[in-house]
């Protein structure tokens, strides 16, 4: 049977986001909202939006200065941790929903820049960790 493309919101507001780099440099300081996950017939796609990081009024904050970062070195991005219970709750629900589907993240951006990576999902100690296999080029 195939699946209609469903898109629906786990979390409007904001909350953070920790990310690291196959360097193993990290940041603890993205604010992210919009939290939406996508169902297809073979795919469950998270979006995350990094406009409350991107959209700082203080240019020096290190909100800013993460998210910049991590648009610099999108395709370096290793993993992202979410310690949020709504959106964990929204992406197990997706999980038990969809078990065979792979899955992606999609980040967006300011204006059209959008970047998206192959992921597995995995919960450990309260957090759902999105290990990235595959950086998608554009």
């Amino acid at each position: 049977m195939k699946l209609p493309i469903m898109k629906l919101p786990i979390r409007k507001g904001h909350s953070l986001i920790h990310v690291t780099y196959q360097d193993e440099d990290y940041s603890n300081n993205i604010h992210a909202d919009n939290f939406q996950v996508e169902y297809t017939s073979q795919m469950n796609r998270i979006h995350i939006s990094l406009g409350p990081s991107l959209n700082q009024r203080n240019k020096s904050s290190n909100s800013l200065y993460d998210a910049n970062e991590l648009i610099r070195k999108a395709s370096k991005l290793s993993l992202v941790q979410i310690d949020e219970d709504q959106i964990i709750k929204g992406l197990l629900n997706a999980l038990k929903k969809y078990p065979e589907n792979s899955w992606e993240l999609q980040l967006n951006s300011k204006g059209m820049d959008v970047f998206r990576f192959k992921v597995i999902l995995s919960i450990q100690m309260g957090s759902i960790f999105l290990d990235v296999t595959e950086y998608i080029e554009q």
